[in-house]
């Protein structure tokens, strides 16, 4: 990989905070990775925020906003059981849940 292959790469690797976790599933099913999990306590309920990462992340979270996302349906659901397991490992873990 020359130089110019490496600064376009590192430009389009971002990352975003979500407390949705069909988006953060959608998300996975595109090859992005859950890099951490931060407590939400909004309105006394223990929830999750997702912090995601990975290349071409601004053009996933575009299409997902615009409702132009296409997945197959079974990696989906793969990845929404992935991300459940991840949070509720996380909450036991912190004592909130």
């Amino acid at each position: 990989m020359n130089q110019t292959q490496a600064t376009q790469q590192d430009q389009t690797y971002g990352q975003i905070q979500t407390r949705d976790i069909f988006h953060a599933a959608y998300l996975v099913t595109q090859g992005m990775r859950i890099t951490e999990i931060l407590p939400d306590k909004t309105n006394n309920r223990s929830k999750a925020i997702f912090v995601i990462e990975g290349q071409r992340i601004a053009e996933y979270e575009e299409q997902y906003r615009n409702g132009t996302v296409l997945v197959n349906v079974f990696s989906l659901k793969e990845s929404v059981q992935r991300v459940k397991d991840v949070m509720f490992d996380y909450l036991r873990t912190n004592g909130l849940a």
